[in-house]
C-alpha cells in the first residue's frame, strides 16, 4: 500500500520544496507569491469548488454534516476558552486558534492531490459547515478583539462576496436544478465549463508551492505554540473519532470518502486569514499566532501522509 501512495505523496513533498527552494534562491518576491495567492483564492480554487460541487451527488443528509461540523467549531472554541481559563493565559488569541480549519490554502489541495479533484466536492461538504463558522463567528470575535465591536454586517457580506462560497452556491444550484445536464449542449455553457475545468486544474500544485514557500521555521518561543498544536490535535482527533463512528457511520451511514475527508479536515491547522485581522502591531501575539501556524501546518503534512497510509 506504502508504495502505491509515493506515486501521489511525491509531488506534494517535491512541490512544498520547489515553494521553499524559491524563497532561499529569491526568484520570487514576497508580493509575486500575494499577488499568486490573489489569482487562486479569486479565480482558480473558486474553479475547482464549482466544478466539483457541480459534479457531486447532494443528499438531504448531507445538511447534518454541515450543522455537525458548524457545532464542532463552536465546541473547540469553548474548550479553548476554558483551557485559556485554568491555564491562566494571557493571550486573547489563545482560544480562537482551537478553531477554524484552513481548507483553502491547505486542506483542498492535500485532499485532492491524493484523493483526485474529483472527490473534493467530499472534503468540500464539510468545508460549508465552517465556513459559516469562520465567517460568522471567527470572523467577527477577530473583529471584536481589533476594534472593540463587532459587526454583524460585514460578516454577513463577507460570507456572500466570498469567491469560494460564491462558486459553491451556483455548482449546487446548477447541480441541484438539473440545468447543468441540460445546457452540456449549449456552446456557449460547454466552453465556460471547459475554461472552469482548466482553471482548477492548477490550483493544488499553485497553492502547494505556496505554503512551501511560507512555511517559516522559527524556533524561539514555540512552548505555547506547541502546546496549543498539541492540546487542539488530541482533542479534535478525539471528538472526530465519536463524530465519525456515531454520526457518518451509525446514523448517517455515509461513503467511507467523507471519513478520509473528516480526518483531513481534523488535522488542518487555524484559518490562514486570523493574522489578517489582528489588531495593532503586537510582536508577542503576531509571534504566537504565526508560531502557531507554522507549526499546525507542517503536522498537518505530516499527519495527513500517516492518515492517508492508514485508511490505505
Amino acid at each position: 500500500m506504502f508504495l502505491d501512495l509515493i506515486p501521489k505523496f511525491l509531488p506534494i513533498t517535491l512541490l512544498l520544496l520547489i515553494g521553499f527552494a524559491i524563497k532561499k534562491t529569491r526568484f520570487l518576491t514576497e508580493l509575486s507569491i500575494q499577488e499568486l495567492k490573489k489569482f487562486i483564492v479569486n479565480i482558480s480554487l473558486p474553479a475547482l469548488l464549482f466544478f466539483s460541487f457541480l459534479k457531486t451527488d447532494f443528499e438531504i443528509k448531507y445538511i447534518v454534516i454541515i450543522t455537525v461540523i458548524l457545532l464542532l467549531n463552536v465546541l473547540m472554541l469553548g474548550i479553548g476558552k476554558a483551557i485559556q481559563w485554568l491555564l491562566k493565559i494571557d493571550n486573547p488569541y489563545f482560544s480562537l486558534m482551537f478553531t477554524g480549519f484552513e481548507m483553502g490554502m491547505l486542506g483542498f489541495s492535500l485532499y485532492g492531490s491524493v484523493y483526485g479533484p474529483e472527490s473534493i466536492g467530499f472534503i468540500g461538504v464539510l468545508d460549508l459547515g465552517q465556513e459559516i463558522f469562520v465567517w460568522f463567528i471567527l470572523v467577527s470575535l477577530l473583529q471584536s478583539l481589533r476594534n472593540g465591536e463587532i459587526r454583524a454586517k460585514s460578516s454577513l457580506i463577507s460570507f456572500i462576496k466570498s469567491p469560494v462560497i460564491v462558486a459553491i452556491a451556483f455548482g449546487i444550484v446548477l447541480n441541484v436544478s438539473g440545468l447543468g445536464d441540460r445546457l452540456n449542449d449549449h456552446v456557449v455553457y460547454g466552453g465556460l465549463i471547459a475554461t472552469l475545468s482548466m482553471l482548477s486544474q492548477v490550483t493544488i500544485p499553485f497553492i502547494l508551492i505556496i505554503i512551501g514557500y511560507q512555511l517559516n521555521f522559527r524556533f524561539t518561543k514555540i512552548r505555547l505554540p506547541l502546546l496549543t498544536v498539541v492540546l487542539r490535535l488530541v482533542l479534535l482527533l478525539t471528538v472526530g473519532t465519536l463524530i465519525n463512528a456515531l454520526v457518518f457511520g451509525n446514523a448517517l451511514h455515509l461513503d467511507k470518502r467523507f471519513t478520509t475527508a473528516l480526518f483531513t479536515l481534523l488535522l488542518l491547522p487555524p484559518p490562514f486569514i486570523i493574522p489578517l485581522y489582528m489588531g495593532d502591531k503586537n510582536v508577542t501575539q503576531e509571534e504566537y499566532v504565526g508560531n502557531t501556524l507554522s507549526i499546525g501546518t507542517i503536522i498537518a503534512i505530516v499527519g495527513f501522509f500517516a492518515m492517508a497510509l492508514a485508511f490505505s
